[in-house]
């Protein structure tokens, strides 16, 4: 429950049952940072918990790896997302890409973001919950009723996969 800041660093390598390259539950902002080659079994980039408040902006989360749900994000609490790219991150269960609680406990808003090509067992890969959009968002696997976007569409663009490089 403190707060974190981080700008031009990369998280790697964690391992942990939730979260493994951040569990929040505190007040994080994050800039320029890449979240990467992180496992759990939830939010294997970052799991963000009641309480907690995470800014990101400018970063990549990609190539996490979760046995169950949130290969990139997983989010029961606030989280905002301002040009980030989460890409690439695997869920054995269900959504690889970012989950933010189903059950209404999380809120999550992105803005001249990318989901695209994380992967899961279920049919909305990049996306679980209501994501709240204030556009220019390009998200590719949208499967209502599992991702709900709402609010501002403008500019996004939806169903076309992101061509990513390395």
């Amino acid at each position: 429950d403190g707060h974190l800041y981080m700008e031009d660093t990369t998280i790697s390598g964690g391992f942990s049952s939730e979260g493994g390259g951040i569990t929040n539950t505190g007040t994080a902002n994050l800039d320029r940072v890449t979240i990467s080659g992180n496992q759990a079994s939830y939010g294997a980039g970052i799991e963000n918990l009641g309480g907690g408040d995470i800014a990101i902006d400018n970063s990549t989360i990609s190539g996490n790896t979760a046995s169950q749900n949130g290969g990139g994000i997983f989010n029961r609490a606030t989280i905002s997302l301002f040009s980030v790219t989460v890409a690439e991150n695997t869920a054995g269960f269900g959504w690889g890409g970012v989950v933010n609680d189903p059950y209404g406990l999380g809120t999550l808003t992105l803005r001249n973001t990318i989901l695209s090509g994380n992967t899961g067992a279920s049919t909305a890969r990049d996306c679980r919950g209501t994501l709240t959009e204030s556009g220019y968002n390009l998200i590719a696997a949208v499967d209502a009723p599992n991702c709900i976007l709402a609010g501002d569409p403008t500019g996004s663009i939806t169903g076309t996969p992101a061509t990513l490089g390395p």
